[in-house]
Parts: C-alpha cells; structure tokens; sequence
C-alpha cells in the first residue's frame, strides 16, 4: 500500500515533466523551422547555443542597446556567426525570435492547463492552508480543512479504483477549499480580485475539466512513480521523467531536492499537517499574480556550461530557487563557483529581464530574488 503523499509528489513530477517537454518541443520546433536559413551559415539547429544566443538578448536593454551591441552578444554564442555582418546577424536574431515567440504563443494554452492542474493541489500543502487562515474567509474552518487534507496524505491506496476515488476526492476538497463563493468586503484580496491564492467561480468548469482529462491521461503514470518514490528508488521515477537531461551526471535524488522541496517538507512521512489556533496572528498572504520566470545559469569560464529553469509562480521560485542552483553548479566542480545568471520574467504588468554577472552560487540566487521581488 502507497500513502497519498506520495501520490502528491508523483503527480508534482509528472506537472514538472510535462512543461519540461513542452519547452524542449518549443525549442525543437523552432529548429526544424529554421534550419533552412540556419544552414546558410553551418550552424546546427539543434544547437544550445540559439538559445543562449537568445537568451543573451532578452537580458539586454532593448531600447539603449545598439544593434552592434546585440548582434555581438549573439555570436558570442554562435561562434560561427563571428565576422558576418551585422545586418545578416539582427535578421538571424529577427527570425528566430519571431518563430520562437510564435510557438510559444501556440503552447500558451497548454502552460495554462499545466497551471490549472497543478493547482488542485493545493489543499494538500501546509503553505496554503496556513495562508488562507490568515484571510478572514467566513466559509474556512482551517481545523476541519487540515483535518481532511491529513486524511488524504495518509490514506492508503492499493489498486487504480482506490486511486480513481482518492483523485476524485482531492478534486471535490479542491472545490471546496480553493473555489471561492463568498462575499469580498473585509477580505485581504490578490491581484487577481479575490483571495491570495484562490480561483474565481466562474472558473471552476476550467478546473475541473482539465483536472479529470489530465489524470485520465496520466493515472496509470501517477501510479507507478508513487511506487517509485514510496519504495526509495528516485532515480527510476525522476530520470525517466528528465530523460532529455544527463541524469548520469545529475542525480535523481538532486533533481526531487531541488523541484520538490517545498513538497518533500509538506508531504513526508515524518511531517503531517499539524492543525494550529486558529485565533493565532498570522502574516498577511502575499498577492499571488501569473507570471513565467526563467533562470539561466552559466559557468563564466570559456567551457560555459548552462541550465534553464522554468518556474509559473513567485512563491515556488522562492522555495526551489536556492537548492535548483546549488545542485547544478556542483555539478560544474570548479567552474560552477562563479557563475552569470540571467532572468526573463512575464508577468501580468508586463516583461522585465536582467543579466547578474560572477556570482557565487549564493549570491546569484539572493540577487535573482531581489530581481524578482522588484519586478513583480
């Protein structure tokens, strides 16, 4: 028998696996493309170094930077591209951002889906409980909704019914905890007009029919990584999930730290929601807006290695950030001491982008934050 919050874990994963992917076939579409004009200058399509080349811009001041100036942080990346005028180089940059930006307007649909789904699961983590009953939601017994999420993390599934009904049931405290159809006046409200973290009523048809679409896709994969996980053996649940990345380089364990952190403290064994005074003072929930953030990492020797990461919401860049950067600048050895990071944000107000030079691994995370925190 498997207890719930493995299954929370697994379904986390999947979530995770899947926007992995996206991006990956976002960035394999772009390839395929282009490839035509690429080969006009012996470039490989399928080469990483695009997308630094493109990252590279992004973290540029578009409106004082020159031309010369982006064309050069281009070929940078693109040593082929060194030499070649100009002119030839912005309508490279031109093209493939206009594809990349197609695409990613095409997939919008699918990361809000993602983003639907892995919202469902919120009544099972201690943040969110914690933070509603600092709201003054009328309609929330935070005894009662700790009560309930325990039971489900504790519960013990055996065979793919009992799990169909556990499924079933964490949509319906979804429902009933993350759906809000209460009056506003007195509450603390999000940007998005309502209660930190919560989903509109009128959304609710959207959750639901994504939620029940996606797990009937997924269920028998749900099943067996919580196995995975339950019986110690990460590196079969989590390689098979990142089979694009070097997962003889990067552990599965490094890779559950570092996704998973916030869920690993919520859902281990050791750790089951513990209910608190609900008269007890709380800290104002902080608004929850959507937006895209993604890091990259880079060694700053001439052997640059890199890492992208992808994250849908402040809160769980501010979890994961930390443990994300260590574990791949480790894997660097020596070069993964002094590191340059860039930062692409899109969120509700509009775009920002940042490029932090020689940083320590510390210190790179710390000034990401404060990137983060100024921008949103």
């Amino acid at each position: 028998m498997v207890a719930g919050h493995f299954f929370v874990e697994a379904i986390d994963l999947l979530i995770d696996s899947d926007l992995h992917k996206l991006n990956r076939d976002r960035d394999e579409r772009a390839s395929l493309e282009t490839q035509e004009f690429l080969g006009q200058y012996g470039i490989d399509p399928s080469s990483r170094r695009l997308a630094q080349g493109l990252r590279s811009i992004r973290t540029m001041d578009r409106e004082k930077a020159t031309n010369i100036e982006k064309a050069q942080a281009f070929a940078k990346s693109v040593p082929n591209l060194i030499g070649q005028p100009v002119d030839r180089i912005m309508q490279l940059i031109e093209l493939l951002e206009n594809t990349v930006g197609r695409i990613d307007k095409e997939l919008f649909s699918e990361r809000t889906r993602l983003s639907t789904i892995s919202t469902v699961t919120r009544p099972l983590s201690t943040k969110w409980l914690e933070r509603w009953n600092t709201l003054g939601r009328p309609d929330y017994n935070y005894e009662e909704a700790t009560k309930q999420a325990n039971s489900m993390l504790q519960e013990e599934i055996t065979n793919q019914e009992q799990l169909q009904r556990w499924l079933a049931n964490l949509y319906d405290l979804f429902a009933e905890l993350v759906i809000y159809r209460g009056p506003l006046k007195g509450l603390q409200l999000g940007a998005a007009g309502r209660p930190a973290g919560m989903v509109g009523e009128g959304n609710e048809r959207i959750y639901r029919r994504n939620w029940f679409s996606w797990i009937e896709e997924h269920s028998e994969d749900i099943m067996q990584k919580a196995i995975q996980i339950s019986n110690g053996d990460t590196q079969s649940a989590y390689s098979s999930s990142y089979s694009s990345l070097n997962t003889s380089k990067i552990s599965a364990e490094a890779l559950r730290k570092s996704a998973f952190a916030e869920r690993m403290s919520d859902f281990s064994g050791a750790r089951i929601i513990k209910a608190q005074d609900k008269s007890a003072p709380g800290l104002a929930a902080p608004e929850v807006s959507s937006v895209k953030i993604e890091v990259t990492v880079e060694t700053t020797d001439s052997n640059a290695g890199n890492a992208t990461k992808t994250w849908l919401t402040q809160q769980s860049l501010d979890k994961e950030l930390s443990g994300w950067i260590t574990t791949i600048s480790n894997l660097w050895g020596d070069s993964g001491k002094s590191l340059n990071v860039s930062v692409a944000i899109t969120a509700e107000s509009g775009t920002s982008s940042v490029k932090i030079p020689n940083k320590s691994p510390e210190s790179a995370a710390a000034a990401v934050k404060s990137f983060v925190e100024a921008s949103i």
